[in-house]
Formats: C-alpha cells, structure tokens, sequence
C-alpha cells in the first residue's frame, strides 16, 4: 500500500473513532491502540498525543523526536479532514516545563533538575542532566521521563535542533561545573 493510501485510511479510522476517542482519559486504551496501529502503517516512528475536552480536543502527529520523520508528520497533520470536535496539529508545541514527569512510575521534579551543556561544531548541545537520589534502578525511566520533558517543554523541532545528546547523571556527580536549573534552558530564536 503506498504512502498515499495508508494516510488516508488512517484519517478514515480516526474520524470513525473520533467520537470514542474524545472520551479517553489515556492512551491506555484499545482505541488508542487501534488508532495508532493504523498511524503506524504509515511509519512505524509515527506516533499520537492528544487532549480532550468537551469543547475541543487536540490530535498531535508526533515523530517522537526523529527529526527525519518530521515532515511525514506534518504531512499527515496537513492531509486531516475537517473532524468535528477536533484540531490536528503536526508536532509536539512548545510548553514549557511541567512541574514533574513520570516516566513507568518514576517522577521527577524538574525544579530539582540541574544541566551542564557544550556546544559540537554544529551548533547543537550535548546535555547533561543531574538528578538528586538518581539510582541505577530507575536511570533509564528518569533519562525517559526527562527526554520527554525537554520535547514538551521546548517543543519537538526546537529540541531535536537545539539538543545532540542528553545524558542524566546523579547530582552528587555534578563537581565544579557551571550548572544552570534545567528551566533555563530555551529553544532557539528562529529567524
């Protein structure tokens, strides 16, 4: 099936489903699943954010952070028809940061958080993020839960242009580097 096709079979099951998708509370959910099975016939880096409301709810076709599969994303997003009740947009926005993230259970404040970053030839960052208590047992969830963080906060084109690497590390590791509260940390201007 070519590309064409499998966006539009995907925005037939989603305006079929949209109406049983207005009232999830989760993506813990068979409709979800359904949804983003046919989403991902398309790609399988394609992935779904939403909000709902009684008023309006917010689709998001989100690349997970893969900048190479940032305009299939938008592509789909622009190939949506009009579907009552519901805006679609390509790409996780800028935010800001939540107050915490979780990530299989583990939560981090991200007041707590503190980064060092350096700049590659590039122009982009390579972050460190120290985290107090962080423990082997949860470091990968708490490097998870903070990706994801920085992609809501900055918005996903900003983060993926703005940020090579990210590394977590315990706070007692942070020595005598110049640490900034991750809260600092900003998208690019655009010209």
């Amino acid at each position: 099936m070519s590309t064409r096709d499998s966006v539009t079979d995907f925005w037939k099951i989603f305006a079929i489903r949209s109406a049983e998708f207005a009232r999830l509370r989760s993506a813990d959910d068979p409709v979800y699943d359904d949804v983003l099975e046919s989403l991902q016939k398309i790609d399988r880096g394609l992935y779904l954010e939403f909000s709902t409301s009684d008023e309006l709810c917010e689709l998001i076709v989100t690349a997970d952070g893969d900048p190479r599969l940032f305009d299939l994303a938008e592509s789909v997003a622009a190939s949506a028809p009009e579907i009552p009740g519901w805006s679609v947009r390509a790409l996780k926005p800028e935010r800001g940061f939540p107050k915490t993230v979780t990530w299989e259970g583990t939560e981090v404040r991200i007041a707590d958080v503190l980064f060092a970053s350096s700049v590659r030839g590039d122009g982009r960052l390579d972050l460190t993020l120290y985290v107090p208590g962080l423990t082997p047992e949860v470091w990968d969830d708490v490097a998870n839960a903070l990706i994801r963080a920085l992609d809501d906060a900055l918005g996903e084109r900003a983060a993926a242009e703005l940020i090579a690497t990210v590394d977590v590390a315990p706070a007692s590791d942070a020595g005598p580097v110049n640490l900034r509260p991750l809260t600092e940390l900003r998208p690019r201007k655009r010209h």
